[in-house]
C-alpha cells in the first residue's frame, strides 16, 4: 500500500487518500483503497443486472455487490389494515462465511418471508456476467483473492485449474493460506501499522504480524513463473517436484 509522507495514497491515481472510502465496500477489494474521487468514478462505471430468481428485487455488479431495487411494498398494519409504503434502494452489506464474501436476500410479503437464499458474490457474479457453471467446473479467482470478486477477476475451471492458480500465485497449493506471495512482499516492504495492513488485505493483525516477523512465509519458491501445465504436474508429482527444488 503505497504512502505520501505517512499518508496512505489512492491505489488507483496515487493520490493522498485523506478520506479512505473502504469503510463504505468492506469485503469489495476493488473498491478498497481508492480516494474518494477514484471511488466515485469506479461506482459510475459499475455494471448492475438482475439477480435471478429475484428479478425487480436485487441486482449484483460486475465488482461483486448486492443492491436493493426501489419498490412498493405492501404490509399488514396493526391498526390501520394492509397499506403499502416505497422503500429505497440501498447496497446491501456484504458478509464473510468462510474466506468468501456473500449476502442473504429475501422476498417478504405482508410481513411473511417467502423467500431467501444466501449467495456468494464470486458465484453470482459468474453466473449474471458470464453464464451458468458448466458440468464439473467450480469457480476461480486469478489473482487467489477471495475479497476480489471483480468479473475480470473471475472464471469457471477445473479443480485442476483452480490448483494451477494458487500454485502461480503461492508457490504452493495450501489452500488454507489467507494470503498470497505478492501480497506478503507488500506487506513486508510497507511502513503502514499492522491494524491499517489487516483492514487492507482482509485478515486480523495476528496474521500481519506473523508475517512480518517471519514466523510465516519464510520462504518462497524460487525461478521463473510456473505454467498452468507444470502445476498440474506438480500436483501429480508433489515429491518430484520437493526434490527439484
Amino acid at each position: 500500500m503505497p504512502t505520501v509522507e505517512g499518508t496512505p495514497s489512492c491505489k488507483t491515481c496515487g493520490q493522498p487518500n485523506e478520506e479512505d472510502p473502504i469503510n463504505h465496500s468492506p469485503l469489495c477489494r476493488p473498491l478498497q483503497g481508492l480516494c474518494l474521487a477514484c471511488y466515485e468514478r469506479a461506482e459510475e462505471r459499475e455494471r448492475w443486472r438482475p439477480v435471478p430468481g429475484f428479478l425487480g428485487v436485487y441486482e449484483v455488479s460486475d465488482l461483486g455487490r448486492f443492491k436493493s431495487l426501489p419498490r412498493r411494498v405492501r404490509f399488514v398494519h396493526h391498526k390501520s389494515g394492509e397499506r403499502t409504503r416505497m422503500t429505497r434502494g440501498v447496497v446491501r452489506k456484504l458478509s464473510l462465511r468462510g474466506r468468501y464474501p456473500g449476502v442473504g436476500l429475501a422476498v417478504v410479503v405482508h410481513g411473511r418471508r417467502i423467500k431467501s437464499a444466501y449467495l456468494r458474490s464470486h458465484i453470482a457474479v459468474l453466473n449474471v456476467f458470464v453464464g451458468p457453471r458448466p458440468e464439473g467446473y467450480v469457480a476461480r479467482h486469478w489473482d487467489d483473492d477471495p475479497l476480489n470478486n471483480s468479473v475480470e477477476n473471475l472464471r469457471w475451471g477445473t479443480q485442476a485449474e483452480n490448483m494451477a492458480d494458487m500454485i502461480r500465485n503461492r508457490g504452493h497449493h495450501r489452500g488454507t493460506a489467507k494470503l498470497a506471495w505478492k501480497a506478503v512482499s507488500e506487506i513486508r516492504s510497507s511502513g503502514e501499522p499492522n491494524n491499517a495492513l489487516a483492514r487492507w488485505m482482509g485478515v486480523s493483525e495476528r496474521t500481519i504480524r506473523d508475517v512480518k516477523q517471519g514466523r510465516t512465509w519464510r520462504a518462497r519458491v524460487s525461478g521463473p513463473a510456473i505454467s498452468p501445465h507444470e502445476a498440474e504436474e506438480a500436483l501429480r508429482h508433489p515429491l518430484a517436484t520437493r526434490e527439484k527444488e
